[in-house]
């Protein structure tokens, strides 16, 4: 038997695996949900309320995913930042208690189209931890 040898074939061949193999399918990466205003499905931006022990709350949800937070009309938090991925928010604070200590703090949130609620996933800040967790914000800020 006669065989023709191609040795350029072998190596296309194994360039080829080499570069398959290199080439899967990226890791699946969440996407972002952007904060808008309407709908029970979508996270809710504008001001919402919560009242506790220590007095009336204002949070001021901003569509650009900054927040700003108020207790009886003193500022807690000047300007912070969330992003909110599928039911989950992370939110980190510029001017608050766990300012650079701790570390931003996740929620998985739902919302009726009234009220938000939050309850902790993860949060090392315990003062933000027992404010937010189970929290109920009412839409509006009367």
């Amino acid at each position: 038997m006669n065989q023709k040898r191609t040795p350029h074939l072998g190596a296309a061949l194994l360039l080829l695996l080499i570069l398959a193999a290199g080439c899967g399918l990226p890791a699946e990466t969440p996407t972002p949900i952007p904060p808008t205003p309407s709908g029970a499905s979508a996270f809710p931006t504008g001001t919402f309320a919560m009242e506790d022990l220590n007095g009336k709350w204002l949070m001021d949800l901003k569509q650009d995913g900054s927040f700003t937070l108020t207790l009886n009309g003193t500022p807690m938090v000047q300007r912070g930042a969330y992003t909110v991925v599928e039911d989950q928010i992370t939110i980190s604070d510029d001017s608050a208690p766990c300012v650079g200590n701790d570390g931003p703090g996740t929620y998985r949130w739902t919302y009726d189209g009234r009220v938000l609620t939050w309850k902790v996933v993860q949060d090392p800040c315990p003062k933000r931890r027992g404010t937010q967790h189970g929290s109920q914000w009412t839409i509006g800020s009367e």
